[in-house]
């Protein structure tokens, strides 16, 4: 029986250290050139001469340009997320509208940070490919939004919750993309009137206002010499 091809427009992850290295080194020249052109003019020479590394060995990792510009949209979600899982810290009288607006502010930072994760997730670059990584990515974020303020308050019985959060993750996204595409950034301005959509969204979602869970008391310290 025939061995099914791999998929063309998605990259060949490695699994040793040498592969590994190589792999990495490969995404930061993807990353060099889709910072002076479009991903819609990436060849796989570009990448080879940025990297030096035989045209060769990028198509054992990148089948096409299609498929190096998935790799580095999926470098970029996995960076938000871990930019988003960092912990809350949240002042006594805080409400829950509060982690909406921090995560949301660091999506806003990283953004600020990165212009070419900018252009390829939420700016001219964003392809159908990209998006496919994008939606799965939506799933994860919000349910580390959700996580992020069950931890602090107690949150209704809902199952659809997950469903309800990823509207706000997916609104979140396209809304940046409509700041970016217009005016190349993702505005402040913009990023305010995200979160307020989202909370009057969250807020007719949870019907009445989320109480506080109680705060553990810190550990005492052993002072045992």
């Amino acid at each position: 029986m025939k061995k099914p091809s791999a998929d063309p427009l998605r990259p060949r992850k490695p699994e040793r250290r040498n592969g590994i290295a190589r792999y990495e080194k490969l995404l930061a020249s993807v990353e060099a050139v889709l910072a002076e052109k479009s991903a819609r003019d990436l060849s796989i020479y570009d990448i080879a001469a940025d990297s030096g590394i035989p045209p060769a060995s990028v198509y054992h990792f990148f089948p096409s340009p299609t498929a190096a510009i998935v790799a580095l949209s999926e470098v970029y979600t996995d960076e938000m997320q871990r930019v988003m899982s960092a912990p809350v810290e949240l002042k006594p009288d805080a409400d829950w509208t509060q982690i909406v607006a921090e995560l949301s502010d660091r999506i806003f930072r990283y953004y600020a940070k990165n212009p070419v994760a900018r252009k390829l997730m939420v700016g001219f670059d964003y392809t159908i490919n990209v998006r496919e990584v994008d939606m799965e990515s939506n799933r994860v974020m919000a349910g580390i939004l959700l996580s992020a303020i069950e931890a602090q308050f107690d949150l209704p019985e809902d199952p659809t919750l997950i469903d309800k959060f990823e509207i706000v993750v997916t609104m979140h996204s396209s809304l940046t993309a409509l700041s970016v595409t217009r005016t190349g950034e993702f505005k402040r301005e913009m990023e305010q009137e995200i979160v307020r959509a989202a909370v009057v969204y969250l807020r007719d979602v949870f019907r009445k206002p989320l109480p506080r869970r109680p705060v553990s008391p810190a550990l005492p310290t052993d002072a045992t010499p």
